[in-house]
C-alpha cells in the first residue's frame, strides 16, 4: 500500500512543481551541483502542505502508538508540523536550540516533523532540547530524506542523560532520493558521481553502546 502511496505523493509535488529536476544547486561535500530543486514558496502553499500533512498522518496512524502523541518541531518545519498536529488533534512542541528543554514522559510518542532531511544538523540540535530521550525515544518524519552519510551520523551519537550509549532514531519519509532516481536518469547519474555522499539500506539507527 506504502509504495503507491509513494507514487501518489511523487507525482503530486511533480505536478505541483515542489520538486523539479534540471536545477543546479550546490551542496555541501557534492562533486557536482545537485539536479533536485525544491521550490519552498510552493510547497507551503496551503494545498500543498494540507496534502503532505494527510500522508505523514497516515504512516503515524499505523504505527502502533502506545500513548499520547506529540508532535515537535523545529522553525523551519513549523508549517507542516502544524498541520500534522491540527489533523491529528495532538498537541504541537516547538523546540528551538536557543530555546528551553521539553520534558518528554514515558507514555508519550513524540514525532518530530520536518520538511527535507540533508545533513540532519539542524534537527537534531532541536531534538537535544527534548529531554529523557531514553524513556521517550523521537522519531524523525519528513517530506524528503536525501538519505546522506552525514545525518546518520548526526542522529547516531544522540547521547542519553546519563551520558552513556545512545538513543535509536526511526527516520521515516514520504520520499527519499532513491525514488527519484527510479524515476529521474539525472538523479541516478547524480548519486553515482557522488556515492560517498549517500546511505544504504534503511533508515534506522540503532542505538549506540
Amino acid at each position: 500500500m506504502f509504495q503507491k502511496k509513494t507514487e501518489e505523493v511523487l507525482n503530486f509535488l511533480r505536478e505541483k512543481s515542489v520538486i523539479n529536476i534540471g536545477g543546479f544547486n550546490k551542496m555541501r561535500g557534492a562533486n557536482n551541483p545537485t539536479p533536485i530543486t525544491i521550490d519552498y514558496h510552493r510547497l507551503y502553499q496551503p494545498d500543498v502542505t494540507s496534502f503532505i500533512a494527510e500522508r505523514m498522518v497516515e504512516k503515524i496512524l499505523h504505527k502502533n502508538l502506545k500513548g499520547k502523541t506529540k508532535i515537535a518541531c523545529s522553525v523551519q518545519g513549523d508549517v507542516i508540523a502544524y498541520e500534522v498536529a491540527k489533523k491529528m488533534g495532538a498537541p504541537l512542541i516547538m523546540l528551538s536550540y536557543i530555546g528551553g528543554t521539553y520534558y518528554a514522559k514515558p507514555e508519550e510518542d513524540i514525532y518530530f516533523i520536518r520538511d527535507v532531511i540533508e545533513t540532519g544538523r539542524g534537527s537534531a540540535r532541536a531534538i537535544e532540547k527534548i529531554s529523557r530521550r531514553d524513556v521517550c525515544p523521537v522519531n524523525v518524519m519528513c517530506l524528503f530524506d536525501y538519505r546522506m552519510h552525514l545525518s546518520t551520523k548526526v542522529f547516531a551519537p544522540q547521547k542519553m542523560e546519563s551520558g552513556s550509549g545512545g538513543i535509536g532514531i526511526q527516520i521515516q519519509s514520504l520520499i527519499n532520493i532513491n525514488h527519484l532516481a527510479e524515476k529521474e536518469p539525472a538523479v541516478q547519474q547524480w548519486m553515482e558521481s557522488n556515492l560517498h555522499l549517500f546511505g544504504k539500506g534503511n533508515r534506522y539507527i540503532p542505538s549506540q553502546s
